[in-house]
């Protein structure tokens, strides 16, 4: 027994779990603490974390479910994780095109077709029907696929070392050479097809009445490394590479394009 501890008036708890000091004051003991985890656990894990805790405490409806996505997941309705692509008003998930090997890397819609068109590094083109999501035809070129594009009847289909133009009225299919490379990027504007190249240059078509549609009009230089995407605007061609430069092409009253380079300003997009 603490003698000093009698004489200053506290006592030691006993069965009631409780104590009390000189001043009067008595203390219980929370027991209930150990009821809870003896017991049933309780309903919401949130009783234990504070109210800034990362531990989640709802179901993760943002996140996709990965056995959903293969067709396998068992829960159903009662799974935590989202049974759809997509989120928003007005969107919905109307069918998963399957078939490709390897990455896509083009997908066109003729204007006031009902076949969709896809090229992929597999090598393969494929067809498909918008109405019943079905691949309606698979044709191998033999090749790996770097881009495709449609303009009016016309599907662009970017390769190795050549561009292949296919009319889809009329089944003509063209050759075009003169690329270095694969081909990764394409543009169609004022009649013209633009292609750009593994080797950084940016072979420019003309249209034509002739037998072969499609004349060689120039060869744009100025990019050290791969040209990845291409588009028109304001009459003028900007082109992206890998050498991380973007270049602007100009058309002049001679027909010839005239390549400038364009300072980049360096966007700050972290928050």
């Amino acid at each position: 027994m603490d003698i000093k501890a009698v004489a200053r008036g506290r006592t030691f708890p006993g069965n009631k779990g409780g104590f009390t000091n000189s001043n009067g004051n008595v203390f219980h003991r929370n027991t209930k603490v150990f009821r809870d985890f003896s017991g049933d656990p309780p309903k919401k894990i949130s009783n234990f974390c504070p109210k800034n805790s990362s531990v989640s405490t709802t179901p993760r409806e943002n996140t996709v479910c990965k056995y959903w996505m293969s067709g396998h997941c068992a829960r159903g309705d009662k799974c935590w994780y989202s049974h759809s692509w997509s989120r928003g008003d007005g969107f919905t998930m109307l069918a998963k095109l399957e078939g490709h090997k390897k990455a896509v890397r083009g997908v066109a819609l003729p204007s006031g077709s009902d076949k969709l068109y896809s090229g992929s590094s597999d090598g393969t083109a494929r067809i498909w029907d918008c109405n019943t999501g079905q691949c309606a035809q698979m044709t191998n070129l033999g090749d790996e696929i770097g881009s495709l594009i449609t303009e009016g009847p016309w599907v662009f289909i970017g390769m190795k070392n050549v561009v292949k133009a296919l009319n889809i009225h009329t089944t003509d299919e063209f050759i075009l050479k003169g690329p270095v490379g694969q081909v990764y990027a394409m543009v169609v504007a004022s009649d013209m097809l633009f292609a750009g190249a593994q080797d950084g240059v940016i072979i420019v078509w003309r249209g034509s009445c002739e037998a072969n549609p499609f004349q060689a009009a120039a060869s744009l230089e100025g990019h050290t490394g791969a040209v990845l995407c291409l588009t028109v605007g304001e009459k003028m061609l900007f082109s992206g590479s890998v050498d991380q430069t973007i270049r602007v092409s100009s058309s002049a009253k001679s027909g010839v394009f005239l390549m400038k380079y364009v300072k980049c300003i360096e966007i700050n997009m972290r928050p």
